[in-house]
């Protein structure tokens, strides 16, 4: 049984103007279940991965290869939920 409900996995690239809000949205929804926030930082040169660090309830992973792809299958072999949920960076979840 999955004491994590869902994971929200977030492949991020130099997205350091954008990661704010899709965290901010995400740390922020209205699921009452329990669920973790991966960004999968794919080598960012730009702070987004420190950004990202600020926020205390999100897991900041490393991929080295290049890709969207890449990040993708890293974050998925991070998460524990039982539900998988990609988001881009530079998108803004509804709260509900």
């Amino acid at each position: 049984m999955h004491t994590v409900k869902a994971s929200i996995i977030i492949p991020a690239l130099n997205e350091a103007a954008y990661i704010k809000a899709v965290l901010r949205a995400s740390t922020t929804q209205d699921f009452t279940e329990p669920y973790e926030i991966i960004v999968v930082d794919n080598g960012s040169i730009y702070g987004t991965a420190d950004i990202a660090r600020g926020f205390t309830n999100v897991r900041v992973i490393s991929e080295t290869r290049r890709g969207l792809l890449w990040a993708r299958e890293a974050g998925r072999l991070a998460a524990r939920g039982e539900i998988i949920v990609q988001l881009d960076a530079d998108s803004t979840p509804p709260y509900d």
